[in-house]
């Protein structure tokens, strides 16, 4: 299973959990995709025993992942969703933060959610996402 890994700041307390993330997901054995952007932080502060395939964009995961982790609180989670698009990418929120009103799996379930992920026992909720363009400034 080809996992993705998005993020834009990781705090500080959260190294523990990014390390069971990515512990996890080289077990899962389908390799370990970041985001570009985010790598030197993550790599700071989590072992990685892998090189990562790194993606920055849009055509850089269409079609190369089976999933994406946004890894944040729900502003992450928001810009994670312009970077899929219309991917068709199922998008899993992991929140590292305090409320986590998108992000529906907290920090401390990472490991039973990646369970769920890897056996294919979780639900998909569409949602649509709007835009407006307008010329009034």
């Amino acid at each position: 299973m080809k996992i993705g890994l998005y993020g834009k700041n990781f705090k500080n307390g959260s190294s523990v959990y990014l390390q069971q993330l990515v512990d996890k997901i080289r077990s899962m054995g389908g390799g370990l995709y970041v985001y570009e952007p985010a790598y030197e932080q993550l790599s700071k502060m989590v072992s990685i025993s892998c090189e990562p395939v790194f993606f920055n964009t849009y055509e850089d995961i269409c079609g190369q992942l089976d999933c994406l982790l946004s890894v944040g609180g729900d502003g992450t989670l928001l810009d994670t969703i312009t970077l899929v698009r219309d991917s068709g990418i199922p998008v899993f929120g992991i929140n590292m933060g305090r409320m986590g009103f998108l992000s529906s799996i907290a920090k401390d379930e990472i490991i039973p959610a990646l369970d769920c992920i890897a056996s294919g026992d979780y639900t998909i909720e569409e949602r649509t996402l709007l835009h407006l363009d307008s010329d009034n400034a």
